[in-house]
């Protein structure tokens, strides 16, 4: 009664924490472009940025003096030029504007801060003709600078919100600080520096968007949405050390949320986050396809079909202490987890030597393969013969660790002996069945049987004689 108890629990658990925004070690990796609330918003962000770029003569500023020309290659962003496109994106594109404007109003609503939204909104939606707001002008501009990785632009913008008593909104700073730890984590150019016009480097990004978020906290904003992606920066950039200073600030600060990582997971966490960073990181084209994929929309279908497996093979235990418990306790998922689906994501691509790379990695990591890691790669590496050899030193090793194969996986094992078509590799197989015996293990000739069902008569003989020496 308690298994199946446990078990139940087990599969509420995976969903749960599947919908759970995918993890905290799989955060949706998304372009910091796609950051706009909606199809409207990037439909205004390509439209905008034509009146931000291009070339006019001296005559088109009048009495600001500002060239484009200049301001195009990577002179400072002053004051000037800032209020000049201000009044170019409101004078040539109100319609654009206003459909930005009512997205940002729309984001503010559904996060539940209506207050907020009401405050900057409520005379634009009211009032016919009315302007809109300047924080959401502003907010427009800065999104566009960011979605062409300028990102220092994007900061001088934020800059002269202050400066000029613009307030920003918690939209503004949500579209900067996911912006500034997506690009510290992507493999795109981030753009010139913040500081001294230099070539950016990554780390510098996510300090930024460290201070842009303890930013939030002070003024009292609920930076939920754009936390993973600052947790996922600061492990991929920064120190164990950093991190832990970084966790202890935003608590005094008072910060709530189902993805703060208590002290005893946080080198869990900084491992699964580097995994991912890695595997999108790849130079194989086809498997970073594969791990963006999973970064965007993440892997509840690979993790669902591990928990059924490894139910189905009776090893409903092992199941909830990798997805249940730790999922429950720590809202993460667990590394053995997240290596595991990644091998059979390159097993599954017929790419053998990634997968194994993987499971070395995970070993030096410190994490233990499960019963199901075991499977997945003695099934792969028994149908290669250049294998063979790994598959039954991993078979030999699962049994020792007192983790029982399935069908699949010791038939697997008995096929290689009998794809090799020689008097010698069939002793051998023999030889090998006593081995398994002596530590347990009975192999059943009716399921393997099963297993064979449709291979070539004499290939199955060959299989059936070599368990049938027992």
């Amino acid at each position: 009664m308690e298994k199946m108890v446990a078990l139940r629990s087990l599969y509420r658990s995976v969903r749960s924490v599947a919908v759970n925004r995918q993890l905290l070690c799989h955060p949706p990796r998304q372009h910091y472009t796609s950051y706009s609330t909606g199809a409207a918003a990037r439909r205004t962000l390509s439209n905008i940025s034509p009146l931000m770029t291009e070339h006019h003569s001296s005559d088109d500023y009048g009495s600001w003096g500002v060239g484009s020309r200049r301001f195009l290659h990577g002179e400072s962003l002053n004051t000037a030029t800032i209020q000049y496109l201000y009044d170019r994106i409101e004078e040539e594109a109100p319609d654009r504007l206003e459909k930005y404007a009512f997205e940002m109003h729309d984001y503010l609503m559904e996060e539940g801060l209506e207050e907020e939204a009401n405050r900057l909104f409520k005379p634009f939606l009211q009032k016919k003709r009315a302007k809109v707001p300047a924080v959401a002008v502003l907010t427009l501009m800065m999104h566009t600078f960011l979605s062409s990785g300028e990102t220092d632009k994007a900061v001088k913008v934020l800059s002269h919100m202050s400066a000029t008593g613009v307030s920003p909104s918690t939209f503004t700073y949500f579209i900067l600080v996911a912006s500034l730890a997506i690009a510290a984590t992507s493999n795109s150019d981030p753009g010139p520096a913040l500081s001294q016009g230099r070539a950016c480097s990554d780390p510098c990004l996510i300090r930024y968007a460290k201070k842009y978020f303890l930013e939030m906290l002070d003024k009292g904003m609920k930076p939920n949405k754009v936390y993973v992606k600052v947790f996922e920066g600061i492990a991929c950039w920064e120190t164990k050390e950093e991190l832990r200073e970084f966790l202890a600030l935003i608590k005094a600060k008072g910060f709530v949320s189902e993805f703060i990582v208590e002290e005893g997971h946080i080198e869990d966490a900084i491992k699964g986050m580097k995994l991912l960073h890695d595997l999108e990181k790849t130079p194989d084209k086809e498997m970073q396809r594969v791990f963006r994929d999973w970064r965007i929309r993440g892997n509840e279908k690979q993790r669902m079909s591990m928990v059924n497996r490894m139910v189905e093979d009776g090893n409903g235990e092992e199941a909830w202490l990798l997805f249940g418990k730790q999922a429950v306790e720590t809202c993460m998922q667990n590394m053995v987890v997240a290596y595991t689906c990644a091998m059979e994501a390159y097993i599954n691509a017929g790419k053998i030597n990634g997968a194994l790379d993987l499971y070395q990695r995970m070993l030096a990591d410190g994490y233990a393969p499960c019963s199901y890691t075991y499977a997945v790669l003695i099934k792969a590496l028994a149908a290669d013969p250049s294998f063979f050899g790994v598959a039954k030193m991993f078979f030999l090793e699962m049994m020792e660790k007192g983790k029982r194969p399935n069908a699949a996986t010791y038939s697997a094992v008995l096929e290689g002996f009998a794809m090799q078509e020689d008097k010698a590799a069939a002793e051998e197989g023999k030889e090998f069945v006593k081995v398994m015996m002596q530590k347990g293990f009975l192999p059943n000739a009716e399921v393997v049987r099963e297993v064979l069902k449709g291979r070539p008569t004499p290939f199955v003989t060959r299989v059936m004689d070599i368990i049938s020496s027992k």
